[in-house]
């Protein structure tokens, strides 16, 4: 019986010092176990292959585009962008009038958002055009490739965002595009 609890002694006891000589590290270097904690909290990267081509951009016509604030490049990419995500189908047979079906309405109306946002922005003198339009086709870029793919966790993501500059953080800051 005493070999039995010398040896269980000899087994339970060095762990539980172990155990003891961590924690006594803990508070001798409390700074140390913040950085650690705050270190793995890091926000998710979304990584997506670039699909768009300046092949596709330079098709579209001057005439097929309107004027948007943040320049031509910008209003090309729009233009791409609304034809990639919505289409048309007939109401009834006949009818003249047509349905627009929008292809992932998280993420089309997300740049809606973000749009309107930036052009109050410049508007409000918060922001220069320079900077916008640099946000404006990074977001635009993100849109335009993320269509075929599965985007389920981003969407989850926009979803979790309330407001417009938020979401273009999300776009700008935790979206790469790889070729």
């Amino acid at each position: 019986m005493r070999s039995l609890f010398l040896i269980l002694a000899l087994f339970v006891f060095p762990p539980v010092n172990k155990v003891n000589s961590q924690n006594a590290l803990v508070f001798n270097f409390p700074e140390e176990t913040r950085k650690s904690a705050t270190a793995s909290t890091k926000l998710p990267v979304y990584e997506f292959r670039t699909s768009l081509t300046e092949q596709q951009i330079s098709e579209i016509s001057s005439e097929l585009i309107g004027n948007h604030a943040f320049g031509d490049m910008v209003s090309k990419k729009f233009y791409l962008f609304d034809s990639k995500y919505t289409y048309e189908i007939p109401n009834v047979p006949g009818n003249p009038q047509s349905k627009t079906v929008i292809r992932k309405p998280m993420i089309y109306e997300s740049v809606y958002k973000i749009d309107k946002y930036l052009k109050k922005s410049v508007k409000k003198g918060e922001m220069s055009v320079e900077n916008a339009s640099v946000i404006m086709n990074k977001v635009l870029d993100v849109a335009n490739c993320i269509l075929t793919v599965d985007t389920s966790a981003f969407e989850k993501e926009i979803s979790q965002r309330k407001d417009a500059q938020a979401l273009s953080l999300l776009f700008m800051n935790q979206v790469t595009l790889v070729n």
